[in-house]
């Protein structure tokens, strides 16, 4: 077992030393290796401990003999036919068990050279014992059959064997010995052949059941192997997950909470264990719960502001105590997950439609754009006719905002200064219809400041903005003062502003207006600013909505993290 054990560790050395070359399969070899050594490694230590434990006994059987042979008057049929070597045996035999004793406890020599050496001892020790007795019929031949059977369980291979037939020949001597010497009976060898028949009997099923306890105890170490991965999978899986998850018994305490859990309830470092220290509002959801199974859990907010947490409850464990299972998961994401499959959803219906709309829209609109150039049509259906144009024109732009979000390309993200890039959209949004006196301010800090965006959907995203602004925001009392800031900080990376001294958005439309087709003029399209929004995240940034106190509104683009300043830009 030794032998095996310090060949395996080698071989292992051998093949950590070269991990940097191995492929896929020679690093789960070497796994399958690591788990063998544990198991060799256990089986080691408690092959050393039953050596001990046996060690104990053949003291105390040594010590028991002794004393049993220095008594004044000997114990039949101890030590009747030579007293002397009975008494000469029993003190060696003490002697050799507190020497094992000492080399149990240092571990050295090996174990398979302490077994063998003290199982041969043992025969030697009790056959003389048996001879200075009076022979087999002392009755000590028991005490061979225990030795036997004892180091069998700790031999490995044919030793057991060997063991045996050596305790046999030495019985048989025995025997032969004790007759010449005028003591033994003739009708003793069968006895002794019979003890011998128990010595291979005895080795035989010793060696059955140390099999079958090692068989047992590897299938013990792999099944716990396993269920420590399953364990650690499970743990880690569950840390993983996008939703909260915590497990709450009877009496209210949290036995486990997962990563997702306390940043949805807003617990950085708590020492509360209990739920309803932890979060009280979901604390009373499942008090609740328990009295009226039935009832659904409510959409919270742990904190003022956290987002919107919608908890499920179901039962974990049905026992005399129950432990509840608690799902937490953010009600704005499940909000945007089932906009999104509804959008993409209509995103395929309404491309269908739009293509099959396109071609007699068209035909409309030049039909009414001849009607139009007639000259005897009276003032009522000329302005009718002016109707249809200007419906044709918005239907078709609906139909061309729907086929661009339909076949909207990949974004190629560029380093875009963007001094250059705004100052140009000024220019061409002065020539807007609307623009009127308008007044524009362009600031940038620091002036060389750099964006990644495609080039071609930032243009759209603030062309959409700012002439959504042109047309609502102004008003009659002031001028129209449209505003585009850029500016980046460490805390909070980079961003661009457009903002505008406008009445702002009603209150009751802020969480609509980037939803498609929401519109609050009779002509929009309500797609533009919907659009501008799946191009920011298209290019890893947000557009967002911010109204400004006093009046007025404030859109910004928050650019992904690695905009900045930068030597190799695109210039537009």
């Amino acid at each position: 077992m030794g032998y095996i054990f310090r060949k395996e560790m080698l071989c292992a050395k051998r093949i950590v030393g070269t991990a940097a070359d191995l492929t896929l399969i020679q690093i789960a070899a070497i796994v399958r290796i690591t788990a063998s050594h544990a198991m060799e490694t256990k089986q080691l230590a408690q092959a050393w401990r039953a050596l001990r434990f046996f060690n104990y006994y053949r003291l105390t059987l040594a010590l028991f003999l002794t004393v049993l042979g220095t008594a004044p008057q000997p114990v039949q049929p101890l030590a009747t036919s030579d007293p002397m070597l009975f008494l000469i045996v029993s003190n060696c035999y003490l002697f050799f068990s507190c020497i094992s004793m000492i080399t149990l406890y240092r571990r050295q020599p090996i174990i398979t050279s302490q077994v063998q050496i003290q199982a041969f001892s043992d025969i030697i020790a009790l056959t003389l014992l048996i001879h200075a007795s009076g022979g087999l019929s002392s009755g000590l031949g028991i005490l061979l059959v225990v030795a036997v059977a004892g180091d069998a369980l700790l031999m490995e291979g044919r030793s057991a064997y060997l063991l045996a037939a050596s305790a046999t020949f030495a019985v048989l001597i025995q025997q032969s010995v004790g007759e010449l010497m005028g003591f033994g009976k003739e009708s003793s060898y069968t006895q002794a052949g019979l003890l011998g028949a128990g010595f291979f009997a005895t080795t035989i099923l010793a060696r059955l059941l140390a099999q079958r306890v090692r068989e047992s105890e590897a299938l013990a170490h792999r099944r716990g192997v396993d269920l420590a991965d399953l364990t650690e999978l499970n743990a880690h899986i569950i840390q993983q997950m996008g939703a909260g998850v915590m497990v709450v018994d009877a009496r209210g305490q949290v036995r486990l909470m997962n990563t997702a859990a306390a940043r949805l309830l807003g617990i950085t470092t708590s020492t509360h264990r209990d739920l309803v220290g932890l979060c009280p509002e979901l604390a009373r959801q499942v008090e609740s719960w328990h009295s009226d199974h039935g009832i659904e859990p409510n959409i919270f907010r742990p904190c003022p502001e956290g987002n919107e947490i919608l908890p499920r409850f179901s039962v974990l464990i049905q026992t005399a105590g129950t432990e509840l299972l608690i799902t937490l998961e953010d009600a704005v994401t499940l909000a945007e997950q089932a906009q999104q499959m509804k959008l993409a959803s209509l995103g395929r219906l309404t491309a269908s439609i739009a293509h099959e709309i396109r071609n007699p829209l068209g035909a409309v609109s030049h039909a009414a754009q001849l009607l139009e150039e007639a000259t005897e049509l009276n003032a009522s259906n000329r302005r009718l006719t002016r109707i249809i144009c200007d419906q044709t024109r918005r239907l078709n732009g609906v139909i061309e905002n729907v086929l661009l979000l339909s076949r909207r390309e990949l974004a190629c993200l560029e380093r875009i200064l963007l001094a250059p890039l705004l100052e140009d959209l000024v220019v061409g949004l002065r020539a807007f219809p609307d623009v009127g006196d308008t007044q524009f301010t362009v600031s940038i800090a620091p002036p060389d400041l750099t964006v990644r965006f495609d080039t071609s959907q930032i243009r759209q995203v603030l062309d959409n903005i700012c002439r959504n602004a042109l047309r609502h925001a102004r008003h009659e009392e002031t001028t129209l003062q449209l505003r585009l800031e850029a500016a980046t900080s460490e805390d909070q990376g980079t961003w661009l502003d457009v903002s505008d001294n406008g009445p702002g958005v009603p209150e009751e439309a802020i969480q609509q207006i980037f939803e498609p087709f929401f519109t609050t003029r009779r002509d929009g399209t309500g797609l533009g600013l919907y659009l501008s929004r799946e191009l920011c995240e298209a290019n890893l940034a947000r557009l967002t909505y911010h109204p400004v106190p006093g009046g007025g509104s404030r859109f910004r683009i928050r650019f992904a993290r690695d905009s900045g300043r930068t030597t190799t830009v695109i210039n537009e």
